[in-house]
């Protein structure tokens, strides 16, 4: 797929990532270089289950799983390429998972000053 009017594509970027959203593809461009033009990944992202969500012929929606941790290693090539109206997805990682518990805990510490229990 030739990416000769590059400023019409657009892929989406979603998850623990900084700047999450719709971008247009300047170029050909790797699922590294999308995140890294998004601001990288959050602490609370996982970055060895970045998945690519991507329309099939059939339109059904195919996953392509990226292991961002390994590219960043060097054990892996970085080789996933976008192709227009791909999303990417950034899940939350064990810290994500701490926090939000943590959180929980702190509602309900909360909750227990106004309700006296």
């Amino acid at each position: 797929m030739s990416l000769d009017k590059a400023a019409s594509y657009r892929y989406s970027i979603l998850g623990d990532i900084a700047q999450p959203g719709v971008r247009l593809m300047s170029h050909r461009m790797t699922v590294t270089e999308a995140i890294a033009e998004s601001g990288g990944v959050l602490p609370t992202g996982d970055r060895s289950k970045v998945i690519v969500l991507r329309r099939q012929k059939d339109g059904t929606l195919g996953q392509i799983a990226v292991n961002v941790s390994a590219i960043y290693k060097g054990k892996v090539p970085d080789s996933t390429y976008l192709v227009p109206g791909d999303q990417i997805l950034v899940p939350g990682n064990r810290m994500k998972s701490i926090q939000k518990i943590l959180g929980l805990v702190q509602t309900a510490s909360f909750a227990r000053i106004f309700t006296g229990l």
